[in-house]
């Protein structure tokens, strides 16, 4: 049912509902367009009723252009209080659900807030930061300028425009940026809360534009021409024409003598300001130069579309090294400049020292990965401590490099600029603005004071009944006491009545088993005179058991001895037996030996040559086995010394070990403790969220009851003040009658 609804809802306002979420109330649809609709139950035949209603606008105020997009997804808090919601444009707004019956779609001020900082959801195809203040300004294929405080890592302004700025720099007080478009290129002023501009300049498709070190001068690129003018008289000071294609980079001097272009007919040029001469000229056919830069000392590092670092001095190429991947944009440091930054299509920069080593044939330098897409801009900040990037994944990305410098120690003893602009006509408006406020802050607090003084009327006399009927309730109170201290007497009397005659029973009851208790024992008495008996007997009857029983045995005794004595006879007659064969083997055994020991003396001779032919071939294998023996035991000698320091070593890890282990037993020891105090802390947690909870919605309730007596103060004043101006017009009439009486 909530599918066949929503599609029909979704038909009637022409845009297809994206997604649906249900809550306890009802739920929510997302269409295109920006579209949400919500819905919640109804006693009506079609089960839910439409409540409101919201287009999805940009939140910030600035915008002079909407991006209606898609609703990509919605999700509701366990609370139910608030709804968040993804567009097709990777943004993600918060909505208050408790409030949704009473937003209004046409109200200037917007219901959506944003979940986390606007950022671009395009390509970022300009970026620039300034001197005197921590921020970085970008512009992207989203049509909108950005002004970011890194420092603080917010967004500070953000203007949407109804043309793609294609490039955007800021001036070095932090004050003014240079925005150039397709057809124009604008001066603009930061405001506090606004961007406005404050010259323009026809240049078509200007891409690059540069502010020089010092602010005085602007450089912005018109084609092939570079335009150079005054910042503060926006007069075209200088037009440097000798490139044949568009410039696509330009960079300034430290002392703002010189620039250094680069463009697509492939040459890089250094520019003489002062004389408006080129001091250094190079070309190489087949790259299109994308980004150069100058050094202190007279050097160009530049990079083009052939994946190559080139270093030019004195107009000679003197190095071209060769990367595995295109560079995009350079940036480097203060002078004395040890550090060159890069930008590469891959998405992540190169570290480069300088001066350039190349180790055989390879370059030595460090890789970070940041963007998943194109590095399209590079800076780096005046101090050298701070690196900024952008990309065509429309991130914008921040570096520390860890340098400690002079110049980064002044800037933080100084601090950074706080002054803003602020136009004369806005500030006017604040000042009434603030005239207004404080006079309605004025007639509130006349208005609260009368009706605290009501209210106190009010309490006291609640407080006066309250006494009265106070003293009514404690008189009942003493008579109802009055009348359970009778009853409790009463009660005592009736429980020592029945304690009296409870003792009596116990005491002819204690008699009672006392006499039963004497019976018994003299009958378990005479029980035990009879068992005594029956011992006694027993005791006879086992002595003449065990008489008996010794008579028996020694007359086995007897038996078992002369039958023993025959068998003794038996052996001895067989064991001379035995002697007398035993001397026949003895004599047949030696005429035997006699033999045998003569065959054994010739296998003797005969095994000795044998032998001492095997012993000679020994001797000469003994004589090689001792030098083999020898190295052996100088081998074996370091073996052990090695089995001995290896020991040692492994004594070491030992002990090492068991002090790791007692460690390890230490920290479980400290886990267990503070997986304790964890669940101690979620539990308290859990308990405070709970109470949370309850609070919100009573503050919800009483936020409701609040605007239920706003409503009712407004209609009491607009009934007031006719009534006071018909006071008025009275007293009058009464001073003109006292007038009129006493002439």
């Amino acid at each position: 049912p909530l599918c066949a609804l929503a599609v029909r809802r979704a038909a009637s306002i022409n845009a297809e509902y994206m997604g649906i979420m249900t809550y306890s109330k009802g739920f929510v649809m997302g269409c295109e367009g920006g579209c949400l609709i919500v819905f919640e139950k109804s006693d009506e035949k079609d089960l839910y009723k439409e409540v409101n209603k919201q287009i999805y606008k940009e939140v910030n105020k600035l915008s002079v252009h909407e991006h209606l997009v898609s609703v990509t997804n919605l999700a509701i808090s366990p609370s139910e209080e608030s709804l968040v919601l993804a567009l097709e444009n990777h943004q993600a707004y918060t909505l208050n659900l408790s409030q949704v019956e009473v937003m209004k779609d046409d109200s200037q001020e917007s219901n959506f807030h944003p979940l986390t900082t606007p950022s671009h959801f395009r390509a970022v195809t300009g970026l620039d930061h300034c001197i005197r203040k921590p921020l970085i300004v970008t512009c992207g294929v989203d049509r909108s300028v950005r002004v970011w405080n890194w420092h603080d890592k917010n967004l500070v302004i953000s203007k949407t425009f109804k043309q793609d700025p294609l490039c955007v720099t800021m001036h070095p007080s932090g004050l003014n940026i240079l925005v150039g478009f397709s057809d124009r290129v604008r001066l603009m002023n930061l405001l506090m809360d606004d961007i406005r501009t404050f010259k323009e300049f026809t240049m078509k498709g200007c891409r690059e534009a540069r502010f020089s070190n010092g602010g005085q001068y602007f450089a912005a690129v018109n084609g092939s021409t570079i335009q150079i003018y005054n910042t503060y008289t926006c007069t075209n000071i200088l037009n440097l024409r000798a490139h044949t294609a568009k410039v696509l980079s330009v960079h300034w001097s430290l002392d703002d003598s010189s620039l250094v272009s680069a463009s697509m007919d492939s040459s890089v040029l250094e520019w003489d300001l002062r004389g408006a001469t080129r001091t250094q000229e190079h070309q190489h056919k087949g790259c299109s130069y994308t980004s150069a830069i100058n050094t202190s000392d007279g050097t160009i590092y530049c990079v083009g579309s052939d994946s190559s670092l080139k270093v030019v001095l004195q107009s000679v190429l003197k190095k071209i090294i060769e990367l595995p991947v295109t560079l995009t944009n350079l940036a480097t440091t203060r002078p004395p400049e040890k550090l060159l930054i890069a930008g590469t299509k891959a998405g992540f920069i190169k570290a480069f020292t300088l001066p350039l080593r190349t180790k055989g044939n390879r370059l030595g330098y460090h890789e970070y990965q940041c963007h998943t897409k194109m590095v399209t801009r590079l800076c780096m900040s005046h101090d050298d401590s701070m690196i900024f990037t952008s990309s065509e994944d429309g991130t914008v990305g921040v570096w520390n490099t860890r340098q400690i410098s002079s110049k980064k120690k002044e800037l933080q003893q100084l601090g950074w600029a706080e002054e803003i602009l602020v136009t004369k006509s806005d500030l006017q408006n604040r000042m009434k603005q603030m005239e207004k406020l404080k006079k309605k802050v004025e007639d509130l607090r006349l208005h609260n004071e009368y009706e605290i003084r009501m209210k106190e009327m009010n309490y006291q006399e609640k407080l006066r009944e309250v006494n009265e009927k106070f003293k009514q309730e404690l008189e009942q109170d003493r008579q109802k006491y009055q009348t359970l201290k009778d009853e409790r007497d009463g009660l005592k009397r009736k429980y020592e009545n029945t304690l009296k005659t409870l003792a009596e029973k116990h005491q002819d009851n204690l008699l009672e088993l006392e006499a039963y208790h004497q019976q018994k024992i003299l009958a378990e008495q005479k029980r035990y005179e009879d068992l005594q008996k029956k011992l006694e007997d027993a005791r006879a009857r086992w002595s003449s058991e065990d008489k008996q029983r010794a008579r028996q045995y020694h007359q086995e005794i007897r038996e078992l001895e002369q039958e023993y004595e025959t068998k003794i006879q038996l052996e001895e007659e067989l064991t001379t037996q035995l002697t007398q064969a035993e001397a026949e083997i003895k004599k047949e055994f030696g005429e035997t030996k006699i033999l045998i020991e003569d065959d054994a003396d010739r296998e003797i001779t005969q095994l000795k040559t044998e032998y001492d032919e095997i012993l000679k071939a020994e001797r000469v294998q003994t004589l090689e086995l001792r030098g083999n023996n020898g190295m052996l035991k100088r081998e074996f000698a370091g073996l052990q010394q090695k089995i001995k320091n290896g020991n040692d070593k492994m004594q070491k890890s030992v002990d090492i070990q068991k002090k790791l282990v007692d460690e390890i037993k230490r920290l479980e020891k400290d886990i267990e403790g503070y997986e304790r105090e964890i669940d101690e802390r979620d539990f308290t947690i859990k308990e405070k969220d709970k109470l949370i909870c309850e609070l919100r919605k009573k503050n919800q309730e009483l936020a409701k009851f609040k605007f239920v007596l706003d409503y009712k103060i407004h209609e009491l004043d607009r009934q007031i003040k006719p009534r006071e101006q018909t006071i008025k017009e009275i007293a009058e009439q009464i001073e003109e009658m006292k007038d009129e009486v006493s002439q």
